[in-house]
């Protein structure tokens, strides 16, 4: 339970399942951190760069100074109030004070971080258009980092007439979606009640790191041998994008299900025990196989905080743990095969995918395609608009040379954003794939005969570590929160 979490304890929840009496179970128990050492620290460590980083960086990106993530939120306080509360997470978030350095990221000391702190301040009246003016200032604003220099975080505060905006952006290196909930619910509980009301955060990224790296050295034969065979299933796939493509300036489109899909969606997923980024992934791959008439290879994206042999408890810990895996989608007349493979694919990924990178350290050729799905948990709670910046370096704040498909789950309401960078590929590949990815979330939904999979639901997914907002849940069902904050 979180309880144990706290207090530095991991107990597997299979074990749980399993154990007979409360002394089996804590002969089941391991160690993970001493609650007492918990805590920022002001320090000058140098963090190996996590794996996903290393994969950016070997693409060759054309601007690594604008791969950030930003977002918009209503915030109920004044500028200096919201500027001490961003100094604390400073302070208490060391990778939000990393700079780039010599291929590591090296944490700055806080008094340095808060002393340099990008934080600037606007007005908008009515006259000038309110609070609708303020938002298209605040998106519009054109971040640009300096790597080496920092620091890799910024905020704009603006005060409109009906209440006042924040908009903050983070250099992608040091943050992921799961970092982002963490910071959110930070920012607004010192807000509230102070710096004393914050939950601790949990062990260090650094500790993470070092986490993964024995995990490589020992990696379990069973997911070696894993990844060694997903590499040689990739061999067959049909490469979506090709050399002899026009080299197009990057664009994106984004679009909306229907209610209709999302509910239809969402009820196969709590009816069938089938998740969402299954149903999700297969409309993918199935739109993309009939573009390119064969199985295509598609690069997934997961949280990366997974159990490994030694267990380091990070669910209140910022940084970018993004495990990246390719996935091979067969080119399926049939969608319920199609999505029971799928299905059974993504059952099988040990540890999260962390291990693909390990690795391999870079993105397979033939895997042009990126998939990533996120559920916001408290999404209404923050009241936070994510961005896309409208400028110039819009398309570089990608992978370089992939196609970016995320579709977000966010009050009720699946959104999906398609976009690539500069790049070789067909002149109407957005729409293409935009147009196949509504038809087959329709297939899916309507068409799907789920007596099979009913059959293979007993099967206990391979990964038995709990995601951040799984974690959140159990959080709020031990400590008995209301349903609307459990979800």
């Amino acid at each position: 339970s979180s309880a144990l979490l706290g207090a530095g304890w991991s107990l597997p929840v299979p074990e749980i399942m399993r154990a007979e009496s409360v002394s089996a179970l804590a002969e089941k128990m391991v160690r993970t951190a001493d609650p007492a050492a918990a805590g920022p620290a002001d320090t000058t460590d140098v963090v190996p760069l996590p794996p996903a980083a290393r994969a950016y960086f070997r693409g060759g990106p054309a601007a690594p100074e604008r791969f950030s993530q930003s977002g918009i939120l209503r915030v109920n306080a004044d500028a200096s109030a919201v500027k001490a509360a961003l100094t604390e997470l400073l302070r208490r978030h060391a990778m939000l004070r990393a700079v780039f350095e010599n291929d590591a990221l090296r944490i700055l000391p806080a008094e340095t971080a808060a002393a340099n702190m990008r934080f600037s301040s606007l007005s908008v009246s009515a006259a000038e258009g309110g609070e609708a003016e303020a938002m298209r200032r605040l998106s519009d604003a054109d971040v640009c980092f300096d790597l080496e220099n920092g620091p890799l975080t910024d905020a704009i505060f603006c005060k409109t007439p009906s209440g006042a905006l924040l908009r903050i952006t983070v250099h992608h290196l040091v943050i992921d979606l799961v970092s982002w909930e963490i910071l959110l619910a930070d920012l607004q509980g010192f807000l509230r009640a102070g710096a004393s009301a914050l939950p601790a955060p949990t062990a260090d990224f650094e500790t993470w790191m070092r986490a993964l790296a024995q995990y490589k050295t020992a990696m379990p034969a069973q997911d070696a041998a894993f990844w060694t065979q997903r590499a040689l299933d990739l061999g067959h796939v049909k490469p979506l994008l090709s050399e002899t493509d026009p080299l197009l300036p990057g664009e994106g489109t984004e679009l909306l299900l229907p209610a209709d899909l999302t509910g239809a969606l969402l009820r196969l997923e709590d009816s069938e025990n089938v998740r969402l980024d299954a149903l999700l992934l297969t409309a993918l791959g199935r739109a993309a196989a009939r573009i390119a008439g064969g199985a295509v290879a598609i690069n997934v994206e997961s949280h990366g905080r997974a159990q490994l042999h030694a267990p380091v408890r990070v669910d209140r810990t910022v940084g970018w743990f993004t495990a990246i895996y390719p996935v091979a989608v067969e080119d399926e007349n049939n969608v319920t095969r199609q999505l029971f493979a799928v299905r059974r694919t993504l059952k099988s990924v040990p540890g999260s995918g962390v291990g693909w990178l390990l690795l391999h350290e870079t993105l397979p050729e033939n895997a042009r395609l990126m998939f990533n799905f996120y559920r916001y948990r408290n999404a209404a709670a923050y009241h936070a608009k994510p961005v896309a910046p409208t400028g110039a370096g819009a398309t570089d704040m990608l992978f370089p040379g992939v196609v970016s498909v995320d579709c977000v789950l966010r009050d009720g309401v699946i959104a999906v954003s398609l976009r690539c960078p500069p790049l070789r590929r067909p002149r109407d590949l957005l729409r293409d794939l935009s147009a196949g990815f509504l038809q087959a979330v329709r297939e899916i939904a309507y068409e799907t005969d789920f007596s099979g999979l009913r059959a293979d639901a007993a099967d206990a997914y391979t990964d038995t570590s709990l995601t951040y907002g799984e974690l959140s849940a159990l959080d709020a069902l031990f400590n008995g929160k209301d349903e609307d904050e459990q979800n």
